[in-house]
């Protein structure tokens, strides 16, 4: 949680969303990680800041850096 804003990492889907914190959440956006993940590999963690999204798989184990300027969020 940062700002008000919460991430949820969906490791089967393989997205990530933003939700605004308030007396209700509210679905700001999502970004698809399917195209930036390899192949095969799950999705077990993350951890966001002002500037990059890391994704920890399994399967082969791997830790990943997005910036997050180059996700698209929608």
């Amino acid at each position: 949680v940062a700002d008000n804003v919460l991430w949820v990492l969906d490791a089967v889907s393989r997205k990530v969303y933003r939700y605004k914190m308030g007396a209700l959440l509210t679905g700001l956006d999502r970004a698809d990680l399917s195209s930036w993940l390899p192949s095969g590999e799950k999705a077990t963690g993350f951890a966001a800041d002002a500037a990059a999204l890391w994704v920890i798989t399994e399967n082969p184990g791997a830790l990943h850096r997005f910036d997050l300027k180059h996700l698209k969020f929608k």
